[in-house]
């Protein structure tokens, strides 16, 4: 009943201005947000009858109390605005218009143009949802603009999971507690940065000791184009209910200051990064198991990719990566970009991953140039259309030829080949291997493909077919005859160099192929303990024999190891 006063044992709270000032986190770009968490904790029962009843001899009516328990349920961050401009008593007025922390953050009714703006007495503001708000109508010009001002320390988004895509006002302070700067990478579409998120602004990962979030990859298009967006993510999006470990993960998506925002867990380094930082990888135990653990791993990503179906029932993979299926409406997909720097290694010590290994988690990524296929078209698609790199691309792509998911395999074959040579001869021998296959196609152009293309004797400029470059040849012979070669990697050898290094696209492998031959190295490797470290230096030939081809189900009945 308003006519009955109840005496309070609160003890009056002085300075809640004061702690509210006091928690703001300044961001890399100088400006400030509260965090949700401390707003919670600094704005109580007690602190609200403190501020709005400063007397410790007021006796508070029942309605006071229920002004308190609204302020508690529905408008501390309103509250909070209004205390900190010294006007905490004005939530009434709000309050009896049923404004709340919902209808934040205000915004002009009518913008006026600049150029008036001298001429300007009141300034009219409204809800989120269009509603004027009265409780403004008695309040002088440079409050108005100091309530605008303030509003976004208090309006910080979270990030939750299931939330994909936000926009984000230009005014909005992003909870930013880290910005790594420094670690930033930019390309042709993109910048990728580190940030760490308040451990209150996010859900995704539990905070760490310190109580700050794990980093994560912010990854900004340079385009605010929106198809370029939707074509970044609609695959991730498509492919979030797998939860492959080895496949990146969109965390979310927001557009801010005229620009798209993708959030994916952070990587510290990829494979290209890595491959330079670890100098002698032979020296190294447990590397190679690792190794090819991880390229299973990676393979196995691909083949999710690979045969995914969206808007139809899931088929069985053809004989060929061409032929299509019967149902129109199945979709399957593309990566289109494969190679190390698009390969993210995850710490022992993420807790983004629960499969994290000793050397860490290999996780393909950046699938900007990933694509969905129809059953009709995934085999037809034009050439021109097709983004990538042109040192892991396949020849059909220069020859103009129609693109499948083969295009993956042979950039998994370049992929792999570098990775066996890393293995053998580390970093120095990766850079080695680009320059001796390289050769020069104009003046002071050198381009480093895994094939070369044959010119039409006719029509000298115009391209006839393609051929593994020579080089490429050789330098396979060359780590097949290596002094650390193993039979394990002689065998990837004459995989990579039989079944995915193949001009015809029709001939190589398929993803699920590739996953199947890996599984039988890593099945014999666990059976014959020196097939890892048995030194079987020979060259390769074309028709080289796997020897876990004629080994594997012997020891499969054995149980044991076989000699050699």
């Amino acid at each position: 009943m308003p006519g009955i006063s109840i005496r309070v044992t609160f003890r009056p709270t002085p300075g809640l201005e004061d702690r509210l000032m006091d928690a703001r986190i300044r961001t890399y770009d100088m400006r400030y947000f509260i965090p949700r968490d401390s707003i919670s904790r600094i704005i109580t029962r007690e602190a609200v009858h403190g501020e709005l009843f400063p007397d410790s001899a007021h006796l508070a009516t029942s309605e006071d109390l229920r002004v308190v328990d609204i302020i508690l349920k529905d408008s501390q961050r309103l509250f909070g605005i209004l205390t900190m401009l010294k006007l905490s008593p004005a939530i009434r007025d709000f309050l009896a218009e049923e404004i709340s922390d919902l209808d934040l953050p205000f915004k002009i009714e009518n913008p006026i143009p600049i150029a008036d703006q001298g001429r300007m007495e009141h300034l009219t503001l409204q809800t989120t949802s269009g509603q004027t708000i009265l409780a403004f109508s008695r309040w002088p010009h440079r409050d108005i603009s100091n309530f605008l001002r303030d509003q976004w320390c208090f309006m910080a988004p979270q990030f939750k999971q299931g939330m994909l895509h936000m926009e984000i006002d230009d005014s909005v302070v992003l909870p930013y507690v880290e910005y790594t700067a420094d670690g930033s990478k930019e390309g042709g579409f993109s910048s990728v940065w580190g940030v760490r998120i308040h451990a209150s602004h996010q859900d995704h990962y539990e905070a760490t000791p310190d109580g700050t979030a794990p980093r994560i990859a912010l990854k900004r298009l340079h385009s605010a184009n929106y198809d370029r967006f939707e074509r970044e993510t609609h695959m991730l999006k498509q492919l979030a209910p797998k939860n492959h470990p080895h496949l990146i993960k969109l965390l979310g998506t927001y557009y801010n200051q005229h620009s798209y925002h993708l959030m994916f867990p952070y990587a510290p380094e990829n494979l290209r990064s890595y491959w330079q930082r670890i100098e002698s990888p032979w020296n190294v135990s447990g590397l190679i198991r690792w190794s090819f653990d991880q390229l299973r791993g990676v393979a196995s990503g691909l083949e999710t990719i690979h045969d995914f179906s969206i808007g139809g029932t899931h088929e069985a993979e053809p004989d060929t990566l061409s032929v299509p299926h019967d149902n129109p409406r199945s979709q399957w997909g593309r990566h289109g970009d494969i190679k190390p720097e698009n390969i993210l290694r995850f710490e022992n010590d993420s807790n983004v991953y629960a499969s994290i290994q000793d050397f860490g988690l290999l996780v393909l990524g950046d699938f900007g140039l990933m694509e969905f296929h129809g059953a009709r078209t995934r085999s037809n698609v034009d050439p021109e259309s097709i983004g990538g790199t042109p040192t892991y691309e396949p020849p059909e792509k220069r020859l103009r030829l129609p693109i499948s998911r083969a295009f993956d395999m042979w950039s998994m074959g370049c992929m792999m080949l570098e990775f066996i040579t890393w293995l053998l001869e580390s970093s120095k021998g990766v850079d080695e291997f680009s320059d001796f296959r390289a050769y020069m196609v104009y003046d002071e152009l050198s381009i480093d493909p895994f094939y070369e293309i044959q010119l039409n004797k006719e029509k000298r400029l115009t391209y006839s077919s393609a051929v593994v470059n020579p080089r490429v040849l050789e330098w396979m012979d060359r780590l097949s005859e290596h002094e650390r070669s193993t039979s394990m990697i002689r065998d990837l050898l004459i995989l990579v160099q039989n079944r995915l290094l193949v001009v015809e696209s029709r001939e190589r492998m398929t993803s699920q192929e590739l996953v199947q031959e890996l599984d039988k190295m890593l099945e014999l490797a666990n059976h014959d303990t020196d097939y890892m470290s048995r030194i079987q230096g020979a060259s390769i030939s074309r028709k080289s024999a796997l020897r876990y081809d004629s080994s594997t189900e012997d020891l499969r009945k054995e149980g044991g190891t076989k000699a050699s």
